[in-house]
């Protein structure tokens, strides 16, 4: 069969399940098909990564303007790339998630700050912006210091996790340390 015939045919059954489950009382078959279905299509778990809407929405409402979206889009998938996100373990990607979603807040209010000062803002509500922004700084910085403490503690810690999915579609995750018989000899 097509391969995009088997694709829309894909998203024709999962967008059926989906408007069945989102009704007021879903019947609990129609619920566990739709677990069934995610299981066998895992790819389709991306739709509710909650970083990736939540950096989407922000953005969104930062500009409207679909270019002006793009470039920040790429430029944070530039600096994800720099944090060596696609090698790091699963930790480190939640945090480095983390660091791309405040250093984007943070600098969007930055940015409203410079907005509000040009039309000239009283110095209570420069308070209350300096107080937002300081807040949005220390989130950043604590990310930024997770994933560092999380690299160092790990660094010499090689890890393998295996992930096996059983006839009735529960994945079963196991992970272990490579190297601890031999650093436990050594």
């Amino acid at each position: 069969m097509d391969k995009n015939i088997q694709s829309v045919k894909h998203i024709d059954t999962f967008r059926k399940l989906l408007h069945q489950t989102d009704a007021d009382n879903p019947k609990q078959e129609e619920v566990e098909a739709l677990r069934h279905y995610l299981v066998e299509h895992p790819e389709i778990l991306k739709i509710g990564d909650l970083a990736t809407l939540c950096r989407t929405q922000l953005i969104t409402k930062f500009h409207d303007s679909v270019g002006v979206s793009e470039i920040i889009t790429s430029y944070i998938d530039y600096v994800k790339n720099l944090l060596n996100f696609s090698k790091s373990s699963t930790l480190e990607q939640l945090v480095i998630e983390q660091i791309l979603l405040s250093w984007l807040r943070l600098y969007i209010l930055e940015n409203n700050l410079v907005e509000l000062e040009s039309k000239g803002l009283s110095l209570p509500s420069a308070k209350k912006w300096d107080k937002r922004i300081e807040s949005a700084q220390y989130r950043f910085l604590r990310a930024c210091k997770s994933l560092a403490q999380i690299r160092k503690l790990t660094k010499d810690m090689p890890f393998v996790q295996v992930n096996i999915a059983t006839e009735e579609g529960q994945q079963i995750n196991i992970a272990g340390d490579v190297n601890r018989r031999q650093r436990l000899d050594g």
